[in-house]
């Protein structure tokens, strides 16, 4: 199978994968300069290819690994004439040089063809983002007005969203039109394994729709991961604006900032208390809302 083949596969998929290749290699080695190892993220598949087997594969699968973790690009010298190659079979006498690296994108979801989600596609695109777009209005959602798009889908905003595939390097951004659309959508994805869920909306819309949703038996500590108004504070108002806090708060994810992280967690833990009262505040009315 070939590896680049592969890798666009991957990208369609939108499963991370790291890619190792033999950047050097001096004196006798098993595995000459441009061999390469595929590794993706656990569970999408299995490794395709070596860049010399035994231990010198197994070590670069860990690099590989964190590699996927952080996306920080590593280069890895290894010697073949240590003990350790010796007792894998590998004592070579040579060294070789290897480059790990991501070569997938994490891909984000917007629902919602409108000014925002439009401004969204744009800034999540120029991010280092690969961006697909629903919505039910094909006047809308068409390739004229998201040429950044790397995929396009008119279809219904009840859903099913099951075939989208979410997995831990997705990012869905709730923008669309209306009130019930959010709710049937935020239904689905409170529950995904999705890096980041977020929702455009005031406070109101929020308790409203967490209030509903509670109800329907949705937890909340799902609820508590749905970042709404989705977004950095910043004071954003404009569509173009607004894209710019949500992506920079993607990208906060993305790359793990701490401070915006520790942010998150303390206002998280508030959504949890106050949906415990919301559940409370139904339980002691009967289920009635």
């Amino acid at each position: 199978m070939d590896i680049f083949e592969e890798i666009v596969r991957f990208r369609e998929r939108g499963v991370r994968a790291a890619l190792a290749t033999v950047v050097q290699a001096q004196g006798s080695t098993p595995g000459a300069v441009a061999s390469r190892m595929l590794v993706p993220e656990e569970g999408a598949g299995p490794v395709l290819g070596t860049v010399g087997g035994g231990c010198l594969d197994a070590e670069v699968l860990a690099l590989a690994r964190k590699t996927l973790s952080d996306e920080e690009c590593r280069t890895f010298h290894y010697d073949l004439s240590g003990p350790e190659a010796e007792e894998s079979g590998l004592a070579c006498g040579g060294r070789v040089t290897v480059f790990v690296e991501c070569v997938t994108l994490p891909r984000v979801v917007v629902f919602g063809a409108g000014h925002v989600g439009q401004m969204l596609c744009r800034a999540a695109a120029m991010a280092g983002f690969r961006v697909m777009v629903l919505d039910d209005r094909e006047a809308f959602a068409n390739r004229h007005r998201f040429p950044e798009a790397s995929e396009i889908q008119v279809r219904p905003l009840s859903g099913p969203f099951e075939d989208l595939g979410v997995n831990a390097s997705t990012f869905l951004l709730l923008a669309t039109r209306g009130h019930k659309h959010d709710r049937d959508i935020l239904r689905w994805a409170a529950v995904q394994p999705a890096a980041y869920v977020g929702m455009l909306g005031s406070g109101a819309k929020r308790k409203a729709l967490f209030e509903e949703l509670s109800h329907e038996g949705v937890s909340g500590e799902a609820l508590s991961r749905v970042r709404t108004p989705m977004g950095l504070d910043i004071g954003a108002r404009s569509p173009g604006e607004i894209a710019l806090a949500v992506v920079a708060e993607m990208i906060a994810v993305r790359r793990k900032a701490p401070r915006q992280e520790r942010a998150f967690a303390v206002n998280r833990k508030a959504e949890e208390a106050r949906s415990i009262v919301i559940g409370l505040s139904v339980a002691s009315r009967g289920g009635k809302t």
